[in-house]
């Protein structure tokens, strides 16, 4: 799962414009052209509630669906990313605060 979401993630940040094989058919522009926090709110929320929908997946014993992460967990506000203990684990606001912040340094 985790490496097929990696290829996914991969074409959506750095795929071709131009490349028919490229999976961009649920972004409205280029990724290159979303900001992060959008980028976010597509892999975190838009996706999962995708996946949610499809409602036969979710119907085999043990099978639960994914829970999208919320919209106030992703904006990373409030986080200063330079004291985070880089050997600690962090919260899903810090891991958000570190993304926007180097996805709009390699913008």
């Amino acid at each position: 799962h985790c490496i097929v979401w990696s290829k996914h993630l991969f074409g959506l940040l750095f795929g071709d414009k131009n490349d028919p094989s490229a999976d961009l058919n649920n972004v409205t522009d280029a990724s290159s052209d979303m900001d992060g926090g959008a980028l976010l709110k597509k892999l975190f929320v838009d996706d999962i509630e995708t996946s949610r929908a499809m409602k036969d997946l979710w119907d085999k014993p043990g099978a639960k669906p994914p829970v999208p992460i919320p919209l106030s967990e992703l904006t990373g506000q409030g986080v200063v990313t330079s004291t985070l203990d880089v050997q600690g684990v962090w919260t899903i606001k810090e891991l958000s605060a570190v993304f926007l912040e180097r996805y709009s340094a390699l913008q």
